[in-house]
């Protein structure tokens, strides 16, 4: 997968901001610029990329008593109690952030905080000047001039602070000055600072969701039919059979219903054996509704075996995706369709990858066929809205607070969410936190890389997530000592020698390696003792023992070195998941099998490899930090 920088992202995600009205009379978001038809509009300003999303009952009810117990009651009351439409806008942040919307006016950011383990309320812009413009809770007024990263002093304000918030919302001294600070014992540091002139007009109107999809009901049934029209030329053109990927999510949903009304029959979901229950009755219900025979591919324990193998998914490396889902679904297309259309619910504003990727594109996970995504330059509210005004099942856990579906135990998933589903389906997290605790028992790993999610990184924590271990105390380089030695016995160099050593803690299946190594285009004697002598263009690159590779450091970053790498780790670490098999063109390989004289050395059935290609990753990683014990 490409990795898009920071900046890149920022910048990409800010060219791809949608603009979106409030109608100021209706009381809901609107998507064309109509003052005849929507009444008096505003602009509704959001942080990139503005994939915001309706805030339903739970969400509006949480918030109100977050907002009340952190600042007051009459500022929760001002905010909601009208019951107007809010909507919510994913933000960047350690863990899971969203900037809330009340009104047309965005008011602030509710945001995960991962060692406490609770939501928290920051007022922003429009919403601190509404809490000091109208005196709704306790806030300070400066006595000099505020600029952002200095310091206030007890003798440099007046008022007190809100008691229960680290946020602090500041009135300038200056007219039409405001600002935010976070309390730093007895000072307050000033974080933002605005300029805030003219009337806020902060009127909330009730209004509901139906509302807001009957109001946009011709810009949705315009966007619908644009859709629709995509999915019939690209069917059109026979890049193979069409099916809709259903996944029990909006999205999905959505893309099932245009499919259908495209004239696509079929519709395959995969059910992981790591699902919630609504999560497949609503895929059943979609394809009902939009018409689609369904195929559902049951992994059963899948997951639970290769987890013995394996250890915890984590962000840096989702085998999981590879084991329970994608090796299901592209033996199901291979055997029965041979090449296939997939029509998928992927959207731009998910991820920068999926923002640089094409609406068609070849496949790169189920072998040959191609991807189509209808809905690929639809926002979240318009999803919502669509499936609202044509009564497309929606999954009831978005109403419990649920943002994504998919797999509960997901290492891509927040802190926040993983809580949520503790206390909605308890009964399914219990067996995972109990994997948890003996893993990191057996691993010498303090119970923070649970509490904290860190099990959610295999080989490198992010620096966020870096810094606030260290601030937590933990030994980051001995937790990560006792998470390698899973695959990484030991690494000896040599540097006098050139040479180093890669120890692992299994027998390597000499025979095997010998068997396949015309997959990586090299050649392998054996030795009487059984070892192997790895050779190219008659000169040798490597040895292989029982269980250890040993090879010259100056050669560990040849290609054909770490292909070598990859070939042992795909037969030490097999479990049997077959995406060998579908990557692979002619039929060479499989779990169990393996035939030299049809393999072309197009190494397809490497990089497929759960086993093969992350690992090894992590072992250069292991050598570029002068790994040596």
């Amino acid at each position: 997968m490409r990795r898009i920088s920071p900046t890149h992202t920022k910048k990409l995600f800010a060219e791809l901001l949608p603009l979106i009205y409030w109608s100021v009379d209706l009381g809901t978001p609107v998507f064309v610029k109509d003052t005849k038809k929507y009444g008096r509009l505003k602009k509704i300003k959001l942080v990139p990329p503005g994939d915001v999303r309706p805030a339903f009952t739970r969400d509006v009810e949480n918030l109100y008593i977050m907002i009340k117990e952190q600042y007051s009651k009459p500022y929760a009351e001002r905010l909601f109690s009208k019951n107007p439409l809010v909507l919510l806008n994913r933000v960047q942040a350690i863990d899971m952030a969203d900037e809330v919307v009340v009104s047309g006016y965005s008011i602030g950011i509710r945001e995960y905080d991962i060692v406490g383990r609770k939501w928290l309320f920051k007022p922003m812009y429009y919403g601190v000047r509404l809490y000091i413009e109208e005196e709704l809770g306790p806030y300070i007024k400066a006595q000099k001039t505020i600029k952002p990263n200095e310091y206030l002093y007890p003798g440099d304000y007046r008022g007190r602070p809100p008691v229960n918030s680290r946020w602090v919302p500041i009135k300038g001294k200056n007219k039409w000055v405001y600002g935010l600070g976070k309390k730093a014992g007895r000072r307050i540091l000033v974080v933002k600072q605005w300029r805030i002139s003219g009337k806020l007009g902060f009127n909330p109107k009730k209004a509901t969701l139906q509302d807001a999809a009957r109001h946009n009901r011709e810009y949705l049934e315009e966007k619908a039919c644009e859709a629709t029209v995509f999915l019939e030329e690209t069917i059109g053109l026979g890049l193979g059979y069409p099916i809709v990927s259903l996944s029990g999510g909006k999205d999905s949903g959505v893309t099932a219903y245009l499919a259908g009304k495209a004239g696509v029959t079929e519709a395959v979901f995969v059910d992981t054996g790591l699902e919630l229950p609504e999560t497949i009755e609503t895929a059943i219900k979609t394809a009902e509704k939009a018409g689609l025979q369904l195929t559902i591919l049951r992994a059963h324990d899948r997951f639970w075996r290769a987890l013995r193998i394996y250890g915890p998914p984590a962000r840096d490396y989702r085998w999981c995706c590879k084991v329970v889902k994608l090796s299901l679904l592209g033996k199901h297309y291979r055997e029965k369709y041979g090449r296939v259309l997939a029509i998928v619910g992927q959207r731009r504003y998910e991820s920068p990858q999926r923002a640089l990727a094409d609406r068609l594109s070849p496949s790169g996970t189920v072998g040959e066929g191609y991807v189509a995504a209808p809905i690929h330059e639809w926002i979240s509210l318009e999803v919502f809205l669509y499936s609202i005004l044509e009564k497309i099942p929606l999954n009831p856990l978005y109403m419990k607070g649920y943002d994504r579906i998919g797999c509960y135990l997901c290492p891509t998933s927040r802190m926040a969410e993983l809580e949520l589903i503790k206390e909605t389906h308890p009964e399914h997290m219990i067996k995972w936190m109990r994997y948890l605790e003996n893993y990191a028992e057996e691993h010498g790993l303090p119970r923070q890389w649970i509490d904290l999610g860190l099990w959610r990184w295999r080989f490198r924590l992010p620096g966020e997530i870096k810094m606030l271990s260290k601030r937590q105390g933990i030994d980051i380089d001995a937790m990560n000592r006792g998470i390698s030695e899973d695959y990484v016995e030991k690494i000896v160099v040599d540097r006098d020698e050139d040479l180093v050593e890669i120890h692992f803690k299994r027998q390597i299946p000499l025979q095997r390696i010998y068997s396949m190594i015309k997959i990586i285009g090299l050649n392998a004697t054996i030795k009487n003792n059984g070892d192997l002598r790895i050779h190219r263009k008659g000169r040798e690159v490597a040895e292989i023992k029982d269980n250890y590779l040993r090879t010259r450091l100056s050669w560990i970053n040849d290609k054909h070195t770490r292909e070598l790498l990859m070939l042992v780790y795909m037969k030490l670490y097999c479990v049997g998941c077959g995406m060998c098999s579908i990557a692979c063109p002619r039929d060479t390989i499989g779990p169990d099998f393996f035939e030299p004289s049809r393999c072309s050395g197009c190494r397809k059935c490497l990089y497929s490899c759960p086993s093969a290609n992350n690992l090894v990753a992590h072992v250069f990683t292991l050598l570029g930090s002068n790994y040596d014990r």
